[in-house]
């Protein structure tokens, strides 16, 4: 009797049903390229609320200080390509500018509540921009373990 399994079998060509190993080549390859276009998503999401700050923060407050989140959506707009075209330097771009752009953005939230005592209008873009830069801190982690290499079994 043959006794029917749904776990997919090593075939000549690698994957047989639509199933991927998770120690697979093919598989890391394949989480790999759909985390970088999630990320890249999520990096242009970034510039767009970026841009909404910077301006409702130049109309709102008066300041300056807009410009640097134009600057940031500038960044931003790089490191999509970067992530995009998986170039060498793309995941440690993604950790230093997600590090300083948080602490950035926490830093100008706190300032506003103080100084301001509310948010304005712009803290609701701040807000989605940290949450994605934390969610593409995530991502480039993703990516870093799926470049290590594949560890062999260890023989008992």
């Amino acid at each position: 009797m043959k006794s029917e399994s749904s776990a997919p079998e090593r075939g000549g060509s690698g994957l047989q049903g639509g199933w991927a190993f998770a120690d697979s080549p093919e598989s890391r390859r394949l989480v790999a390229e759909k985390t970088r276009l999630v990320l890249v998503l999520l990096c242009l999401h970034v510039v767009v609320f970026q841009i909404l700050a910077g301006v409702l923060i130049s109309v709102d407050v008066g300041t300056s200080i807009g410009s640097w989140f134009l600057l940031f959506s500038v960044l931003y707009l790089a490191l999509a390509i970067a992530l995009g075209l998986d170039l060498r330097y793309g995941r440690a771009l993604g950790f230093a500018l997600c590090a300083a752009t948080v602490a950035f953005w926490i830093l100008t939230l706190v300032a506003y509540q103080v100084l301001v005592v509310g948010l304005p209008r712009s803290g609701a873009f701040i807000t989605l921009s940290i949450l994605e830069a934390v969610g593409i801190l995530i991502g480039v982690v993703i990516l870093r373990q799926i470049g290590r290499p594949l560890t062999p079994p260890a023989a008992s």
